[in-house]
């Protein structure tokens, strides 16, 4: 086990904690991503604006390396809460959503999640350096919103699960306009949802549950098959679910540990298979954190993972080595990252902390093989929970302070370069035609649109394109201040 430098706090204010909820990364490399901000301690009357939740939309650029914050709505009278989870992309611009709380409606923080009919849910959009309203997602389900969160489907419309009480949800169904297209029925004996899948071959969703049940709907949520127990296929152990390889997926990989009644806390990799709608199996590919078997657990492992990533046909997962509360004192836990390939192999495991209570909040597989996790840090002596992160290279080694953290007023964001490559499509050669860029570009990248890095060299203005396959790809280029433009282009065979 390699260590490494400690992690670096995201954001540092006195007296707020920080809870990262959500990031995505861009074409660019560009990575976006929204918080909420919560004041210490946390006046459950709410009697001044000051003990509102403060809502952050940040945005930081891996290649100028800063961090830029942007309030959002926020008042006496009402505030907006973010919702996990619930940020996605579609082509390449960045949303997200929030729901608005009213005083009058809940004037305690226990409360927050109560929904009332008719309450709505506001879309927002990443507008290059600023955000914009796009619309209200009314919902006119009275309920309790447990654990709902959202993800853009095969349609690219936005598909909510919106959960009425612990055990039941609906699926509804948005398109970008905020206009409803569908909705299941009321499903029931569902408890805690923690993911859902949909297939691109046939349209159809998989919801994930943590009481290792699934269900699955044809593309009208038209229920096929409900509440199936997950196991797996050899030994039968029960499943508990926390992360997936891809919400677009044929063939789900699920990550999470197994038996966790039975506190053997087995982190593990598997991949789901549909036997008929009365058996699905889950074959495990790789078992994380045993001593020389699969019966035999670290003992240092008792909390599993809750979020991973799968890019470029790697996993980065990380978890915690001891149970703390969120925001209780008198508890220290490491955290272990861990890189692994497709093949199984782990190409590296790191750890850090000690000296603090670390709970993962999001991991990040970046396109160029390296990696940013993001972990909730409680003070063990106060209690105070802050945003820290650990960013890894591609080779494994921790780059302490990578990100510089500045004020709103500090950070100048610089304007991209508009440009066009030709000709478009093209066969065998492709050319800059922005001279201004040409003069100060540095490096040149060229990615297909799963983000796979195909070209990465010296800047030329004419590039061989020739050995590509036929399909669409995003040319990149950096100048000499690591700003990065980009645009897309077509490569045919002929």
């Amino acid at each position: 086990m390699n260590s490494f430098a400690q992690p670096t706090e995201v954001y540092s204010q006195t007296n707020r904690t920080d809870q990262l909820l959500d990031v995505e990364q861009l074409d660019d490399s560009t990575l976006v991503g929204v918080m909420k901000n919560l004041p210490t301690q946390i006046n459950l009357n709410f009697t001044t604006s000051s003990d509102s939740i403060i809502n952050q939309y940040f945005l930081f650029n891996l290649y100028n390396k800063h961090i830029k914050y942007i309030p959002l709505i926020g008042n006496v009278d009402t505030f907006e809460v973010l919702n996990p989870g619930s940020s996605f992309k579609i082509d390449n611009d960045f949303y997200f959503t929030t729901r608005k709380i009213s005083r009058t409606d809940s004037v305690q923080l226990i409360n927050i999640d109560n929904i009332f009919p008719n309450s709505y849910r506001t879309l927002y959009k990443k507008n290059g350096d600023t955000i914009e309203k796009v619309t209200n997602f009314h919902i006119d389900i009275p309920g309790k919103d447990y654990n709902s969160f959202a993800f853009k489907n095969l349609n690219d419309n936005y598909v909510i699960i919106f959960s009425t009480s612990v055990n039941s949800f609906y699926l509804i169904e948005y398109d970008i306009n905020g206009v409803e297209i569908q909705r299941s029925n009321l499903i029931s004996n569902a408890y805690n949802v923690k993911g859902i899948i949909q297939n691109p071959i046939d349209s159809t969703y998989m919801i994930f549950h943590s009481l290792q049940k699934v269900n699955k709907t044809d593309k009208n949520f038209n229920t096929i098959f409900s509440n199936v127990i997950l196991k797996e296929q050899v030994t039968n152990r029960y499943f508990y679910f926390h992360y997936f390889k891809s919400r677009i997926d044929a063939n789900p990989i699920i990550s999470g540990n197994l038996d966790p009644n039975a506190n053997l806390d087995t982190l593990f990799l598997a991949t789901v298979t549909i036997v008929n709608d009365t058996t699905v199996h889950a074959k495990t590919k790789k078992f994380i954190g045993l001593r020389t078997d699969d019966s035999s657990p670290d003992p240092d492992v008792n909390l599993n993972f809750f979020d991973g990533e799968y890019q470029n046909g790697n996993y980065y997962r990380g978890y915690s080595t001891k149970y703390c509360l969120f925001g209780v004192p008198n508890c220290t836990s490491k955290f272990r990252v861990f890189k692994q390939d497709s093949l199984n192999n782990i190409l590296w495991e790191k750890e850090f902390g000690g000296d603090a209570a670390y709970l993962q909040a999001k991991t990040l597989g970046l396109k160029d093989g390296s990696c940013i996790f993001f972990v909730f840090r409680t003070n063990s002596t106060t209690g105070n929970v802050d945003m820290h992160y650990v960013y890894i290279n591609k080779d494994g080694d921790i780059v302490p302070g990578f990100l510089d953290v500045l004020g709103l007023d500090e950070l100048e964001i610089p304007m991209k370069e508009t440009f066009s490559v030709f000709p478009n499509p093209a066969n065998a050669t492709l050319s800059i035609n922005n001279q201004k860029l040409e003069n100060k570009a540095v490096q040149l990248m060229i990615s297909d649109l799963s983000g796979k890095l195909v070209i990465e060299q010296a800047f030329e203005k004419t590039i061989d394109i020739s050995g590509l396959e036929q399909g669409t790809y995003l040319y990149s280029v950096k100048d000499i201040n690591g700003h990065v433009s980009s645009t897309k282009f077509i490569k045919t065979d002929q």
